[in-house]
């Protein structure tokens, strides 16, 4: 994520044992990741091309109407966090744009319906968030305000992440259901970044309400406004320790749910097994 020398030696030993290797800017922002090759990884992306072209359409909405479904209820999972009158309205919401996805069999009206929820999201998304200089006023990628540049810096690196796993595997990334593969940027992770976005924001208000980002953590520059040094090695930190943290026993952590939703869509690809999305575990 920084200015850096990278050795042949470690790209090599990156290579030797299957480690994908991810670089970005400064922001998150992905620029090209390194994987291993081998003929099973062609062979592999193979499958995955004829797999798709060989989808009927009504399969193919299915599948997107599922990915927005499992967004949504995630999303529904943050609101339930915290009892307040004022969230019943949008959980309500939620539930209703959900029962309509389950009955459109239109591509457009399901992208509609899933960009509707969004922005009903981030309307409400300030009820979860004490600090007044934190409150969201409209979701925006450039320029960043303090809230965007956190949302942003979240959703690049779990991008970053997936990405790399998806690529990793053999499996072909623009290649996607929700986000159209006509597109020109890997849309089958757009998709998987869709699922767990709403586990990473939450994770975000997390840090900002128990003040371990906080005002300080930020510089200006050209009226946007981009994490620190220091910020940036609290968030990294911390985002860490989030993704490998588990509720229990029997509970996965972030990164193996990412892992296993990864490895069911392998499994679809080279053993025809059922393509499900899974809901984020608590």
């Amino acid at each position: 994520m920084e200015k850096c020398v990278i050795s042949t030696s470690l790209i090599k030993k990156c290579l030797q044992n299957e480690i994908p290797l991810t670089m970005t800017l400064g922001s998150g922002y992905l620029q090209t990741t390194l994987r291993p090759d081998s003929k099973e990884y062609f062979l592999i992306s193979s499958l995955h091309e004829n797999k798709y072209a060989n989808l009927s359409e009504a399969e193919r909405i299915s599948f997107a109407r599922e990915i927005a479904i499992r967004k949504i209820e995630n999303y529904i999972e943050i609101f339930h966090q915290k009892h307040s009158p004022e969230l019943k309205e949008i959980i309500k919401d939620l539930n209703e744009i959900i029962h309509k996805l389950k009955f459109s069999s239109d591509i457009n009206e399901i992208r509609g319906l899933e960009g509707l929820a969004s922005r009903k999201v981030y309307s409400k998304i300030n009820f979860l968030i004490i600090n007044k200089e934190f409150h969201i006023q409209k979701r925006q990628r450039k320029p960043p305000d303090k809230i965007n540049c956190l949302l942003n810096f979240g959703s690049y690196l779990l991008f970053s992440r997936i990405n790399a796993l998806v690529r990793s595997q053999g499996l072909n990334p623009y290649l996607g259901f929700l986000h159209s593969p006509s597109d020109n940027y890997e849309s089958l992770v757009s998709d998987l970044v869709d699922i767990f976005r709403p586990k990473i924001e939450r994770f975000i208000i997390k840090l900002v309400n128990l003040k371990i980002i906080d005002e300080n953590s930020f510089i200006e520059k050209d009226g946007a406004f981009y994490l620190n040094k220091e910020g940036k090695h609290k968030f990294l930190s911390y985002f860490e320790r989030e993704i490998n943290q588990k509720q229990g026993k029997r509970k996965l952590s972030l990164k193996e749910q990412i892992a296993l939703q990864v490895k069911i869509l392998k499994d679809w690809v080279t053993k025809n097994n059922s393509l499900i999305f899974i809901k984020c575990q608590e």
